[in-house]
C-alpha cells in the first residue's frame, strides 16, 4: 500500500493544477512568472511527448494515443514488481514516472488531449509546454538512468551470468 502513496500523490498533484488551469487560464492565454524564461500558458497537447505528432490528423488518434499509453503503463508496473522491495531508489524513480503516466493517461481518456500549461522560454528559443505529469516523468526517467550507472553488491554481481569472451 506505501508503494502506491507516491503515484498517486503525483495524480493528485498533477489532476489538481489541470483543474485549476482549466478553470482559470483561458486557452493560450500566456501570465509572465519570470520574465524571459517562464510563464503559464493553458495549450492542448493532442499529440504524444512534447507535441510529437500534434499536428497530425491521424484517424482516431486520441483512442491510439490512451491506449498506447495504457500499454506502457502496465509494461511500468510488471517492470515496478520485479524491482526488490530493498531497491528503494529505483522504486521511487518508477513511481514517479509511473504516477505522471496514470496523470496524463486520465487526460487522454477525459479529452482526447492532455493538460499543459508550464512554458519555459529563453530569447527566441521555446521548450514545448508541459506539466507535473511530464515533470514528474521526465525526473523519474533521469533517476533510473542515474540508477542503472550505479554498482550494485557483490552478490548480485557475482550471480549475474558472465559474457563469453571472443
Amino acid at each position: 500500500m506505501k508503494a502506491l502513496v507516491l503515484p498517486f500523490s503525483i495524480v493528485a498533484l498533477d489532476q489538481a493544477t489541470k483543474f485549476l488551469v482549466i478553470r482559470k487560464l483561458p486557452l493560450y492565454e500566456d501570465v509572465p512568472l519570470i520574465s524571459g524564461l517562464l510563464s503559464l500558458q493553458h495549450v492542448r497537447n493532442s499529440g504524444a511527448v512534447f507535441g510529437f505528432l500534434s499536428g497530425t490528423t491521424i484517424p482516431g488518434k486520441p483512442y491510439l494515443f490512451a491506449f498506447m499509453s495504457a500499454l506502457a503503463l502496465l509494461a511500468l508496473a510488471y517492470y515496478a514488481r520485479t524491482i526488490p522491495r530493498e531497491e528503494r531508489f529505483p522504486r521511487f524513480a518508477l513511481s514517479l514516472v509511473i504516477g505522471g503516466a496514470i496523470g496524463n493517461l486520465i487526460d487522454r481518456v477525459r479529452f482526447g488531449y492532455v493538460v499543459d500549461f508550464v512554458k519555459m522560454y529563453w530569447e527566441n528559443h521555446v521548450w514545448p509546454n508541459y506539466n507535473v505529469a511530464d515533470s514528474a516523468i521526465s525526473i523519474g526517467l533521469v533517476l533510473l538512468v542515474i540508477d542503472s550507472f550505479r554498482p550494485r553488491d557483490r552478490e548480485t554481481a557475482a550471480a549475474a551470468p558472465s559474457v563469453p569472451s571472443s
